[in-house]
């Protein structure tokens, strides 16, 4: 008889439409050991909406005693409804020869919800206008929300200036964010900052004329690991006004 560990389930939560990879610690409490298939050793749950394969380079026996086995991956469907559920796994294959089948129903729930949904809604300069060359650096401010139902944390950010079609962010030193304004997490339903500090490049001159200012930001779905960028292509595009320094005159 096979039954299920305390705990047995890993993870605990996904993200629809991710990728999600579980491992579940059984226990053979009999004395002979259980030689699994892997195509018909399965895990299930949402009636079936999603099912995993047991991972032929994984365990595939269960010898008296505990075994984790681990299932291939596979995708949560964004059709599943967010809640929790309570997965079967299906244990097909061979007893000393004799056919074997198992059904467990995990008492581990899996909670499902929506994946992280990530955009940037406006880059902010400190200050709208720019004196070309200036000594006195600014500050810019990416404005970020995640409008899904799971967090995710900050991986890495960037700020691009853009004049005429061409990058001209070496003109400028700016510095590489490690975290929101607020911290490393931007949960469900958040709005947050990413702060950069950008001063002259003092090794060329500053381009006059409007900046553009571009970006793109990546994080991690909480649940899953999995990367998930953002950048200003569809909307969320600042700008600054480069000028020439005042020239002043004197008359006589």
């Amino acid at each position: 008889m096979v039954s299920a560990a305390g705990d047995a389930l890993k993870p605990d939560q996904v993200s629809k439409t991710t990728t999600a990879t579980f491992t579940v610690q059984l226990v053979n409490n009999g004395g002979s050991t259980v030689m699994l298939t892997p195509a018909t050793t399965t895990l299930k749950f949402a009636s079936n909406q999603y099912t995993a394969a047991l991972n032929p380079g994984g365990p595939i026996t269960l010898p008296p005693g505990n075994t984790t086995l681990q299932f291939l991956g596979a995708t949560v469907s964004g059709s599943i409804a967010s809640a929790t559920y309570f997965p079967t796994v299906q244990l097909t294959g061979s007893e000393n020869g004799i056919a074997f089948s198992q059904s467990i129903s995990l008492t581990d729930g899996v909670v499902v919800q929506d994946a992280p949904s990530i955009a940037i809604l406006d880059i902010l300069p400190s200050q709208p206008q720019y004196t070309q060359d200036q000594t006195k650096p600014i500050k810019v401010r990416m404005v970020v929300s995640n409008s899904g139902g799971t967090g995710a944390t900050f991986t890495s950010a960037t700020l691009r200036f853009i004049h005429a079609g061409l990058d001209r962010s070496g003109e400028f030193v700016i510095s590489t964010p490690s975290t929101f304004a607020g911290g490393s997490l931007l949960s469900a339903g958040e709005t947050d900052t990413v702060v950069f500090d950008v001063s002259d490049n003092i090794g060329n001159t500053t381009t006059v004329g409007n900046m553009t200012l571009e970006g793109t930001l990546h994080v991690q779905d909480v649940n899953t690991l999995q990367d998930i960028p953002a950048n200003t292509d569809l909307g969320g595009k600042g700008s600054l006004q480069v000028q020439t320094p005042a020239a002043l005159t004197f008359d006589a």
